[in-house]
């Protein structure tokens, strides 16, 4: 299993599947044709209404209750199946309970005096706007 490029592969109930780790969604899902590959797994009908960034609700054929597992750790969640579609997303609470966000970190706040003198041009107009403005 490892973390790269805001994508993980963690076992889904002994099976590894590979997610996109999306810190802005609430839960976490999966494509039905990647639900179709696991095995001992039972779709529930859904409980709630879903809904994209876009506020549109999200076409679900379901969802089911599985262990998933990244490095040692193991967590009990609901994963909902979205129809149609192969994507599979990590939502904030699979995040928290796996430890993937602090496989992630934070970023390093070096002093950055080293490069606001290597890139002045860059840093010397940070947030200001010449002239006046109309929105």
């Amino acid at each position: 299993m490892n973390v790269s490029n805001w994508a993980v592969t963690l076992d889904v109930e002994n099976t590894p599947v590979h997610f996109k780790i999306d810190t802005g969604a609430d839960v976490t899902v999966l494509g039905l044709p990647t639900f179709l590959k696991l095995s001992n797994v039972t779709l529930t009908p859904l409980d709630r209404r879903l809904e994209g960034p876009d506020g549109n609700a999200v076409n679900i054929a379901g969802k089911f209750d599985c262990l998933l597992s990244y490095k040692g750790v193991t967590s009990l969640q609901t994963i909902y199946i979205i129809h149609p579609g192969d994507r599979a997303s990590r939502g904030r609470p699979a995040l928290k309970a796996l430890h993937i966000i602090g496989a992630i970190r934070e970023v390093n706040t070096a002093d950055t005096t080293k490069y606001r003198n290597l890139f002045p041009r860059l840093f010397g107009k940070l947030g200001r706007l010449d002239g006046e403005y109309t929105i």
